[in-house]
């Protein structure tokens, strides 16, 4: 019996939703598309920027954004969030990384 509610502990435990970090970075266009656009894409799929850093490449017209991000989710779970595909369709996004950290 304590094996059976040991394994169900373990098991409710592995499926309850925990709060989880991880790193966007987006290489974009100089202006757009813009940080609020950013926000507001990533916000709709149930994630919250903490912080964010730009920095600008050289001299062309390219820039590199670093979002760390919170959300609640199953632990140790590599499922690619929904906005990645949404922001790599985007053409004035060149690069888009994602990791769970």
């Amino acid at each position: 019996m304590g094996f059976i509610g040991g394994g169900a502990l373990r098991c409710f435990d592995y499926c309850m939703r925990q709060e989880q970090h991880g790193i966007l970075s987006l290489t974009t266009e100089h202006g757009r598309p813009t940080e609020e656009e950013i926000r507001a894409t990533v916000g709709k799929a149930g994630y919250k920027i903490s912080i964010s850093s730009i920095s600008y490449v050289g001299q062309t017209d390219q820039r590199q954004l670093e979002f760390n991000l919170q959300w609640r989710g199953v632990p140790q779970s590599a499922e690619v969030p929904p906005f990645l595909k949404e922001f790599l369709g985007n053409q004035r996004v060149s690069a888009a990384q994602w990791k769970v950290s």
